[in-house]
């Protein structure tokens, strides 16, 4: 998935980009939707990662060279306003 911006991908999908990527973490960032202020990122691993998937309504991806990003949206009720994204290295 070459040069790929904004594509809707199924959880099982995502799932799979985490999986193959090299290494056992990935890097979670979250942002404010309303107030576009970033909280601070942090590493977990990959399991951690699809628990969010799990719970997500929709699912992006975004391709951006060296890594991929899933952007999730709806996963939790309490925090709707809270946009997470999982970032993961690119196996090339």
């Amino acid at each position: 998935m070459d040069n790929i911006i904004g594509i809707t991908v199924s959880k099982r999908e995502a799932k799979r980009m985490i999986d193959e990527a090299p290494g056992d973490s990935i890097t979670i960032f979250y942002m404010n939707r309303s107030s576009h202020i970033h909280k601070e990122t942090r590493r977990a691993n990959k399991a951690e990662g699809k628990e969010l998937l799990n719970i997500a309504r929709e699912i992006f991806y975004n391709d951006m060279e060296l890594f991929g990003m899933l952007s999730l949206n709806g996963e939790l009720k309490s925090e709707e306003d809270i946009l997470r994204n999982i970032a993961f290295p690119k196996r090339e």
